[in-house]
This record gives structure tokens, C-alpha cells and sequence, in this order.
């Protein structure tokens, strides 16, 4: 959106008939349902579309991730090529919800108005799930979550923002297991137990 390519009303992708692991992602995509999914092929397909010569500028006009973007046509985020660690991506989170983000705030509202759920609830490639807890009271909601694996590690990753009680909560975690295989709820599943250890929710 920042660059021009896409637009709220018209961000729809056709899926090309490849096979992929998870049903989800195999239908035609726009960008609320490849948020929602987690899709893979629409992210990969946008980036190459868009190019590096604008895409680069883009990522590098956050100015705070220490990994310098990669100048070319792939999958550079999965390859390991590309990295950020958890407090960054958190900064990066907060930082665009500041008086001054690097980013148009019309832009900004538009793409994390797409991260709205049921209080409770995330949803990723593997479906929708629900979160341990009792959510009443909890308003303006947003969450999404990550998975990547390799042969040497899966990491899970999830971030939840919304209100209650006049109060912004924000939270991000990170399970990262080596050697042997994990869920993708990993994540999900620890920040549920740290908000209801905390007494934020029941």
C-alpha cells in the first residue's frame, strides 16, 4: 500500500494450482486472508512483484532492524538470510503506533484493522484456535502468529494487542525449540498462561 501496488479494495491474488501443505492456501488470496493465513505464496508473489528496487527502500525505511535487507527476487525471509529478533519486531510494533511512524498512519490503520479477531482467538495456516482464559471484557483486539522450522530448530512466534479497563495491553512471545519438532500454538499457548498468571485475563 505504501508503494501503491496494492489498495484495500483491490489486493487479490489467483492461486496458480500448486500444491501446498496446508489447505488454507490454496485459493484465490486477498490481503486480509493471507494475513489471516499466514499465506505464504501471496507475501513471496507481492514482494517480487512490487521489486526490490521499491521493496528494499521500503523495509530499510524502518531504520531499525540490524539485518540489512537482501537485494533480490525471493524468499529471503525463510532462508534464514533475514532476521529479526523478537524485541525488534516489538519496538518495530510499537514504534508504529508513535506520533510519528515511518509509515502513513492511513496505511498503518488500514493493515492492522486485518489483525482484528475474536477476543481469544488467533487464527494461521493450520486454522483458528481458541486461547485458555476468559476474554470478557476485552476490546479493540488484534493477533497474529508466526511459525518457521528447519531441520535444526521450529520457532513459534505470536503478538496480541487490545484493551481493558481503560488499559492498551501489548505482548509478544517467541517459543524457539532445537532438535526436535513443536506446535505452531507454542507461542499462543505462552502468552495465554503469562496474561492469565498476571491476572490480565482469567
Amino acid at each position: 500500500m505504501e508503494s501503491g501496488y496494492l489498495k484495500a479494495d483491490q489486493s487479490l491474488f489467483s492461486w496458480d494450482k500448486t500444491r501446498y501443505p496446508y489447505i488454507r492456501w490454496q485459493k484465490d488470496q486477498n490481503l486480509k486472508s493471507a494475513l489471516e493465513y499466514s499465506t505464504h505464496w501471496y507475501f513471496a508473489k507481492l514482494w517480487n512483484d512490487i521489486g526490490p528496487e521499491k521493496g528494499k527502500p521500503l523495509l530499510e525505511k524502518i531504520g531499525m532492524f540490524h539485518t540489512p535487507v537482501p537485494f533480490g527476487r525471493n524468499s529471503f525471509w525463510l532462508d534464514g538470510s533475514y532476521t529479526i529478533s523478537p524485541s525488534e519486531f516489538a519496538d518495530f510494533l510499537i514504534r508504529l503506533q508513535e506520533t510519528s511512524p515511518p509509515f502513513r498512519k492511513k496505511t498503518i490503520q488500514t493493515v492492522f484493522d486485518l489483525f482484528k479477531r475474536t477476543p481469544g482467538s488467533l487464527s494461521n495456516a493450520s486454522g483458528s484456535h481458541d486461547l485458555a482464559g476468559d476474554w470478557n471484557g476485552v476490546e479493540d483486539y488484534k493477533s497474529d502468529s508466526a511459525f518457521y522450522y528447519t531441520q535444526d530448530e521450529t520457532d513459534s512466534w505470536f503478538w496480541v494487542s487490545f484493551q481493558k479497563k481503560n488499559v492498551r495491553w501489548f505482548l509478544l512471545t517467541r517459543v524457539r525449540v532445537l532438535g526436535q519438532p513443536t506446535s505452531p500454538l507454542e507461542a499462543a499457548t505462552l502468552a495465554s498462561q503469562i496474561l492469565r498468571e498476571e491476572s490480565i485475563v482469567f
